[in-house]
């Protein structure tokens, strides 16, 4: 990074490893140079196989006449422009996806006439029967001797021309595992089923014209001056896939005055510019991290956190450059895509919140279903692990059902672990009162906030006036305990919350009001004079996976942390926490700002921003600790957690640099509550700070209010 908004390398890139990531929020590519061509490596957020994996949408080359790249090449992406140009003595091109269209554009000058070929890569021209251990296909893994009841084969992909200058390629979904997913987990008697990946096309369309189909590819008609060529990539739901022919050959303007202007308003809207060179990982990591979310955060779907739509490793499994591989495959995690979108709300991105909540509102109905079907009441539960039409992951589900009940999850990980919908109604109740945006809340978030604690209320039972919360785990780590603390936290959270906001919901807060008074308090334990948040009241089997759940009372559920009465209660059940591994989804750097634990925080940021893979150039391309490479997780978790460094506030006060340490200079304009706020701070001196609009609150600096 050679300024806080640019990234440049210089030299051969020669891998898919070392390319670089452009994308407007829905389309993404991957781009690297080799000695004799440019690499694409296209993507799509909603590009689902009918087994549910997000595949490429393509992979194309681009060869040139008489020019051979070397060492003496210059990559440089503009993050606040979102363009990516490389060039060399003998060629400019620029790349670019634009921000209002679903559109490519790569513009080619070079210092003399050349020819240029397109060529599409199609690795999957022919059927692929996945092996059963494929882990890109997790939520159908199985022994190698087990029936399932699916076949596990995808489709080929189909090469076509809608005229003599345009060459694309296609996916298209006859059938998907939907339907075979309900019988198997025993739905299939829902009434209002809804299949969004049978008879479903995807794929691209590159036009240019100066240029004319050659093989699979395009081909220059003669010597070109200048270059255009455009790749437009959409997906259409329908039998017709002339209809998806028809629609993509029809390319929308595009105007990149407009775009850039897009990619600029983002990076003036929030930022954070660290005056100190052995802080550079800090901001070169926030810009890179926030600059890959939005460039995959505008889509139907949510940011994948294995990977996002940037994956960039071929496949173990198979022989050809198979680029469709993902680590766990294509469901969603809820405890691992939930970092994505609260590094979303603390930069301010609202717009990009939504994909994630909609995944969750629009399964509301089939999941109320399921509930009733499952358990006998009224509410909605979602699976931890789940696909887009919000069934379990059938491996997850089991396949060894006999002997267990419809709603009896054979996976001990996922089977009572219910509480990621309190964290995603609490999300949305941060959402409404940092964007102020009332039609969305009201009209999509408060039916699925009601349906999940209805939930709580009519699942446990109720014993001398205190709900008994059993059976449960304490996320993946305690999975069979009693009274686990991050329901007890969510459910307060969100009560408390609720009631604070006095939202004009009779209902709502009647139910809220009744489960404040039956929860159970947070389960404490004492040592050595000293208070300790416990992960459960009760346990009874041992530990199965590497997770602080007590820590969930600070983050993300606030009961713990500056300008609450018991902090001291919340930094001892820190500094005495069991797991403090670092890097990927693991939140202690999240929890230390919280707590305005400054140099805990600093060293747990700094591991989380050096943790790029060393086979990668670009700085965000992390992990793939956990989970897969880029790993998501990584950088959202350190973007999370340096905007706690600098800002944190409540409905009463607001604190200035509360996790920083006073010598370090720093400029930053981040979200508050119904509010921007930008700070100028030179190191041991009183920050300057600005509002956009007129504030009420209490500035709190140094442990002192400001005027």
């Amino acid at each position: 990074m050679n300024s806080k908004n640019s990234f440049d390398y210089h030299g051969l890139t020669n891998c898919s490893m070392k390319s670089v990531p452009i994308g407007n929020g829905d389309l993404g590519a991957n781009v690297w140079v080799m000695q004799g061509s440019i690499c694409l490596l296209l993507s799509k957020t909603d590009a689902f196989s009918e087994l549910h994996r997000l595949l490429k949408t393509g992979y194309i080359k681009l060869e040139f006449s008489n020019i051979v790249f070397d060492d003496e090449l210059d990559i440089s992406l503009s993050l606040d422009n979102g363009i990516l140009s490389i060039s060399n003595s003998e060629i400019n091109l620029k790349v670019w996806v634009d921000a209002f269209s679903p559109v490519y554009n790569i513009d080619i000058l070079p210092k003399k006439p050349i020819d240029c070929s397109l060529k599409i890569i199609n690795y999957r021209s022919l059927p692929l029967t996945l092996e059963c251990n494929d882990r890109s296909n997790y939520q159908l893994n199985h022994k190698e001797d087990e029936d399932i009841g699916i076949d596990c084969t995808e489709s080929a992909d189909a090469i076509f021309s809608v005229s003599e200058n345009t060459i694309g390629q296609y996916h298209h979904n006859e059938k998907s595992l939907y339907d075979f997913s309900l019988e198997h987990q025993g739905l299939f008697d829902y009434p209002n089923k809804c299949d969004a990946l049978s008879d479903y096309t995807f794929g691209f369309l590159a036009k240019s014209d100066c240029m004319t189909v050659c093989d699979n590819g395009l081909k220059t008609k003669s010597p070109q001056n200048s270059i255009n060529i455009k790749i437009q990539s959409i997906s259409l739901k329908g039998k017709n896939i002339d209809l998806w022919k028809e629609q993509i050959s029809n390319f929308p303007s595009c105007n990149l005055d407009n775009h850039k202007k897009y990619w600029n308003e983002k990076f003036k809207q929030t930022y954070i510019d660290i005056d100190n060179s052995s802080f550079d990982k800090f901001s070169e990591g926030f810009a890179c991290q926030r600059y890959l979310n939005i460039c995959s955060g505008r889509g139907k779907y949510p940011i994948k956190f294995n990977g996002s739509i940037f994956t960039c490793q071929a496949s173990p499994h198979y022989e050809n450059e198979n680029f469709d591989y993902r680590n766990w495959g294509g469901y969603y995690w809820c405890q691992n895509t939930r970092l994505i979108y609260w590094s979303f709300l603390y930069s301010g991105d609202f717009e990009m919140m939504k994909p994630f909540f909609d995944l969750y509102i629009s399964n509301l109905d089939f999941c109320k279903f399921r509930t009733k079907k499952y358990f006998g009441h009224n509410g909605a539960f979602y699976p931890e692990t789940m696909s887009i039409f919000a069934t379990y992951a059938d491996v997850n589900y089991g396949w060894k059902r006999k002997g267990l009940a419809t709603n009896e999850i054979e996976n001990t990980y996922v089977r009572w672990h219910f509480n990621g919908t309190l964290e995603i109604a609490f999300m949305m109740l941060k959402y409404y009162t940092y964007s102020n945006d009332i039609n969305y809340f009201n009209e999509s978030c408060l039916p699925f906030i009601f349906e999940t604690l209805t939930f709580f209320k009519e699942h446990f039972k109720v014993q001398n006036n205190k709900m008994l919360i059993e059976p449960t785990s304490s996320l993946e780590t305690w999975q069979n305990c009693v009274n686990d603390t991050p329901t007890i936290a969510g459910i307060m959270a969100v009560c408390q919350l609720i009631l604070e906001l006095d939202l004009d919901d009779k209902n709502l807060n009647v139910l809220c009001d009744h489960l404040l008074k039956i929860v159970p308090e947070i389960p404490l334990k004492k040592k050595l004079f000293k208070t300790f948040i416990a992960p459960y009241e009760k346990n009874y089997e041992h530990k199965r996976n590497c997770e602080n759940p007590e820590l969930y009372t600070i983050f993300p559920f606030d009961l713990f942390k500056i300008g609450t009465p018991d902090i001291k209660i919340g930094i001892n059940t820190y500094k005495n926490r069991k797991e403090k591994a670092s890097n990927g989804w693991q939140q202690h750097s999240i929890q230390a700002a919280m707590l305005g634990l400054y140099k805990d925080a600093k060293k747990e940021v700094r591991k989380n921003y050096e943790n790029t893979n060393s086979k990668c150039i670009f700085p965000s391309f992390y992990g793939p600790n956990y989970d897969w490479l880029p790993d998501s997780d990584n950088g959202n978790v350190a973007n999370i957690a340096l905007t706690q460094m600098l800002v944190q506030n409540d409905k009463d006060n607001i604190y200035i640099l509360p996790a920083w340490d006073k010598s370090i200079s720093v400029n930053f304009r981040l979200p508050i509550i119904n509010n921007f706020i930008t700070v100028s701070y030179v190191a041991f001196n009183e920050p300057k700070i600005e509002f956009d609009k007129p504030e009420n609150r209490k500035v709190v600096f140094n442990g002192n209010v400001k005027s």
